[in-house]
């Protein structure tokens, strides 16, 4: 967002200042082109001749800065950072240092203005690289790269020293839906991408990554992908390696209402379980006995959901009357029904209504876009039953979500 407010106040001062300069109802006004010649307001054209030639550039450097800020936000289109990826992503790499470069020339004698924005550029920088759960992307660690069957890529990392010191203090390091940054360098030296550890750090050991490669490409295209690279290192079934990996991280999603709610609810698809598996792990660890856990898995094929971390969750759900763990296959049962899931799980029992329910989704763009849909309806259903007025009963009294999407 933070991005997107910067290139409109970009395009917004570039514009006004160009209607200003070229407003022809001054022309021959030689105090203005005298002012304006070089497009800096803050220094005259003779002044900034008796400096240097960068000094009589301040326009076009202008210019040179606002078209690669046109670029990225173009390749920020989700359709397009989606299907390019490594477009997106190289595009932010080098366009941003032409950005940050010809910024900084077309600041020229209000460098300054530029100082607060640099400081929290290296700021970011410094945490990233030295700072976290392995002290940043300045350090490897050695993970360990397995070919899960099915599909599935699965990536160990080792405990680190915080959760060594989480032992020693006998608190707990678990914290559910972190999401990591990892680097292979032996696969690309530049390239990082976001994944959301099934299971998180712990006093035991450090977070495991599930992952499947990219789909619906060319062969061509696809052969070059950074999961189809990855996971060409481990074709064998069942097959592992050691590897070099950097990681960045943890950081936690902006939405902590599982904390406080008394019926937690996953409804994920794909490699979306990933959150849903911490989430549960940090449920059984944290739970009370008034509490629920209700957690639908919606996959295209039998298959995919033989994935060892879904079949433990599955073996603790058995014991646990207030945990139920499902798998939704679609190529069997169709396209899943949003709402009606959510009234079989918020049924009342005898119970009055109490508590509030959290829903938490994951997943293709269909399934997060069905899952809003179903839990505003349902929360406005709620509302109407406090005054006898709703379709159905509820076994709560609100109802909250979050949709895990990556764009704005």
């Amino acid at each position: 967002m933070i991005s997107y407010l910067f290139a409109i106040g970009a395009t917004a001062h570039g514009v006004s200042y160009i209607v200003y300069a070229t407003d022809g109802s001054s022309e021959g006004d030689k105090a203005k082109e005298e002012a304006f010649a070089t497009g800096n307001p803050a220094m005259t054209f003779t002044e900034s001749k008796q400096r240097s030639s960068w000094f009589t550039m301040t326009t076009y450097t202008g210019i040179g800065a606002l078209l690669p800020i046109f670029l990225i936000v173009l390749t920020s289109i989700p359709w397009i950072r989606r299907r390019h990826y490594n477009l997106f992503y190289y595009s932010h790499v080098f366009l941003g240092t032409i950005i940050f470069a010809a910024s900084c020339i077309h600041a020229s004698t209000d460098l300054y203005l530029l100082i607060p924005g640099l400081l929290l550029w290296f700021i970011d920088l410094i945490r990233r690289f030295f700072f976290g759960e392995t002290n940043g992307l300045s350090r490897t660690v050695l993970a360990t790269l397995e070919n899960a069957d099915n599909g599935w890529i699965r990536i160990s990392l080792p405990g680190s020293e915080r959760t060594e010191l989480s032992v020693e203090k006998r608190v707990s390091s678990t914290q559910p839906l972190c999401y990591y940054y990892l680097n292979f360098p032996s696969v690309s030296k530049l390239q990082n991408h976001a994944f959301t550890a099934a299971i998180p750090s712990s006093s035991a050991s450090g977070p495991v990554f599930l992952l499947q490669r990219t789909k619906g490409k060319k062969q061509k295209t696809l052969d070059k992908e950074w999961t189809w690279v990855l996971a060409s290192m481990v074709s064998s079934p069942l097959s592992s390696l050691r590897l070099d990996v950097r990681l960045e991280g943890p950081y936690p999603v902006n939405d902590s209402g599982f904390n406080s709610a008394s019926h937690l609810i996953c409804i994920v698809g794909g490699t979306g379980v990933t959150g849903a598996c911490s989430l549960a792990r940090w449920w059984l660890e944290t739970r009370h006995d008034a509490s629920k856990f209700t957690l639908l898995w919606t996959v295209r094929h039998q298959e995919m959901a033989t994935v060892r971390e879904w079949k433990e969750l599955q073996d603790m759900s058995l014991s646990l009357s207030n945990m139920t763990v499902t798998a939704h296959i679609s190529s069997e049962h169709g396209r899943l029904n949003v709402f009606q899931f959510l009234q079989q799980a918020l049924e009342p029992t005898d119970q009055l209504a109490e508590g509030t329910a959290w829903v938490y989704s994951s997943g293709p763009d269909a399934l997060l876009r069905s899952t809003e849909h179903a839990c505003i309806k349902a929360k406005n259903d709620i509302r109407l039953s406090k005054r006898g007025r709703g379709t159905v009963n509820w076994a709560v009294q609100d109802i909250a979500w979050y949709m895990a999407r990556w764009e704005v």
